[in-house]
């Protein structure tokens, strides 16, 4: 275990009970050893990663939810040959999330925000599972293009499949003010809340309409596809617990799926968004914008093709001291890590030279 590995759970390590739920699961020893297995040690590490983040949401009884994405690693290792570029998303979800960890505890956010860490679990393990249908939809894309343009001799459009997929999915049980509401409207009016003007049922229609919906290409996105996901497969949990949808104290009641589902759901929906005047402030949405910085900032340990142990740990390190997060990578990358979070607004964070 080295570089920001070492560092990592250096910061974690005496605060990992927080995580743990069975008294018998070795949550810190699987760290440890998830952390010091290299990058294409790929099954292990990436089963070891799945059952790690199964045990920290099975206090939520949400430990299936990680099963989603099980099957990622698979098709993402298979594919490498046929998309090179394809990185994990498995292992990555798992770092993510142990980075934003350590970020709560030192910056004391659980203190500062209404059951922050258990948004954070959601929001940091769980918004990626809806690669598969990305992956799928760039794989037709490639083809399609190819064969309209050089068979066919027209113009290429996109049809992605996710719609096909998702619309199924859109309509909610749990709800304690309409019968009506679906998935994107519960997720618009909470961007609402947070002053973004965001439509989430506009970008969907327009994504799986194959317009292009962002400042990207034409393209299925991962983001709103794992927030739908998430929010459809929590949403029937509530619908088994609770079927007569009672105020009650049992964890399963409105308020919770109200706000917390609600906050971590919208979080992912917008994370991977490019969209030109979005921004993530840290003082008015910390869930989603603590989110984008760590996504943004976990890149070690992603393999590739062409790079089987990707990025090292000891290319990256962090700190937090006095409130502030030093985040060091080697010279050649700094100004690469500061356009990556240059939307990230509010937080204390620094890109140092390592």
């Amino acid at each position: 275990m080295e570089g920001i590995n070492k560092s990592l759970f250096e910061q974690i390590q005496k605060d990992i009970g927080l995580l743990k739920y069975s008294h018998d699961y070795p949550l810190g020893e699987n760290i440890i050893k998830f952390f010091e297995l290299e990058a294409d040690d790929y099954e292990e590490r990436q089963n070891l990663a799945s059952s790690i983040s199964s045990e920290i949401l099975q206090p939520h009884s949400k430990q299936h939810l990680p099963g989603i994405a099980n099957r990622l690693s698979n098709l993402e290792r298979n594919l490498q040959d046929i998309q090179p570029y394809q990185r994990d998303h498995i292992c990555h979800t798992l770092l993510t999330f142990l980075l934003g960890f350590a970020i709560i505890i030192n910056l004391k956010l659980e203190k500062k925000y209404r059951d922050f860490l258990f948004q954070w679990k959601l929001a940091g393990l769980l918004h990626d599972v809806g690669y598969p249908l990305e992956i799928t939809d760039n794989l037709n894309k490639d083809f399609f293009s190819n064969y309209d343009k050089n068979v066919l001799n027209v113009k290429s459009e996109f049809s992605p499949i996710a719609g096909n997929y998702l619309r199924k999915y859109l309509k909610l049980y749990t709800c304690h003010s309409t019968q009506n509401r679906d998935t994107l409207d519960t997720i618009r009016m909470r961007l609402s809340n947070w002053k973004l003007n965001i439509d989430p049922k506009k970008l969907f229609n327009d994504m799986i309409d194959g317009k292009k919906f962002d400042c990207d290409d034409k393209r299925t996105d991962h983001g709103i596809t794992s927030a739908i996901l998430v929010m459809k497969a929590i949403d029937k949990l509530y619908e088994q617990a609770n079927p007569k949808q009672k105020v009650n104290d049992t964890g399963w009641s409105f308020e919770n799926i109200e706000f917390h589902i609600t906050n971590a759901c919208s979080s992912i929906f917008i994370h991977n968004l490019n969209l030109k005047n979005l921004q993530w402030d840290f003082n008015s949405i910390p869930l989603a914008t603590l989110l984008k910085l760590c996504d943004e900032l976990q890149d070690w340990g992603r393999p590739k093709k062409d790079n089987k142990k990707g990025e090292l740990p000891t290319d990256y390190n962090f700190k937090i001291e006095d409130n502030m997060l030093t985040f060091f990578v080697k010279k050649e990358k700094k100004k690469d890590f500061m356009n990556r979070i240059n939307k990230v607004k509010n937080f204390p964070i620094k890109i140092n030279d390592l």
